[in-house]
């Protein structure tokens, strides 16, 4: 029997009862403004589900979601043992309240072996962080056999996410039951105007299929996209792809639940190389 890695945001950054978590996300994904379409990847938020919740539900009705998914998402927690700071996780299944997402472990070894020590086996990086856990329930409701290569970065240069990302793309070369998932959020802590325009700077660079113009812009405006170097990764394999068309298909702020337009943390959804 596959070990299991126990959820840590459950009952508080979604719901723990299993119909209440299916119902949520099917209302979200029924409120997706488009149809699904394919793609090489898809930008998603990993915000609780009361303020981020519709934006994943933007995101993920709005791709399609074939059999296998790799996930990229930063290290909130900074607990990693991987050796160069990528921590993959697929010697256990990532547990939810609608039940264990299973590895795909031939990809995950494949990964492994072509990231040149980028990527280690790293259990304790996945613990207790939120990142991945958060965009599963939607991947089990829109495909419930899906299989993950769950992925998380303590880095956010280019020359690392050049190297997943050629990694990535001549893993999946020939493929197109892959889909690259990248979790971040679009900016933290700053007003409702201030997020906005800083979001409209990241985004821009993300529907152009830019990866390094995103991490520049993200460093000279000092926009704090948590997981910025996860969506530079999925741009430079879409890059690589020769897929240069991207689509923003969602956007909030933690304002609407919390009240408070002072500080908000900004939520973003976009289709990363569109077929």
């Amino acid at each position: 029997m596959r070990p299991t890695r126990t959820p840590a945001g459950s009952g508080t950054m979604y719901p723990a009862l299993p119909a209440r978590l299916r119902a949520d996300i099917r209302a979200y994904l029924d409120a997706a403004p488009a149809a699904p379409r394919r793609a090489s990847g898809v930008l998603v938020p990993h915000g609780p589900f009361a303020a981020a919740g519709p934006v994943l539900g933007a995101g993920f009705g709005a791709v399609t979601v074939p059999d296998v998914c790799i996930i990229i998402g930063p290290n909130h927690t900074t607990r990693a043992r991987a050796p160069e700071g990528g921590s993959l996780l697929a010697a256990a299944a990532y547990r939810t309240p609608l039940g264990d997402v299973a590895p795909d472990e031939s990809l995950a070894a494949d990964l492994l072996a072509r990231s040149g020590g980028l990527l280690a086996e790293d259990p304790v990086a996945h613990d207790e962080e939120v990142a991945i856990e958060v965009a599963l329930p939607f991947l089990q409701v829109r495909q419930p056999d899906v299989r993950v290569v769950p992925i998380l970065l303590a880095w956010h240069d280019w020359p690392p996410v050049q190297r997943l990302a050629r990694a990535i793309a001549d893993a999946v070369a020939g493929r197109d039951d892959v889909l690259l998932v990248a979790s971040s959020d679009i900016n933290h802590y700053e007003s409702e105007g201030v997020t906005a325009d800083k979001a409209a700077l990241a985004l821009d660079r993300i529907v152009a299929t830019d990866p390094e113009g995103l991490l520049r812009v993200t460093a000279e405006h000092g926009i704090s996209m948590c997981g910025r170097a996860a969506v530079a990764c999925a741009l430079e394999v879409a890059r690589l792809q020769g897929k240069h068309v991207g689509e923003v298909v969602g956007y909030a702020h933690s304002g609407v639940t919390t009240g408070s337009t002072d500080e908000v943390t900004g939520y973003a959804a976009a289709l990363i190389g569109l077929a």
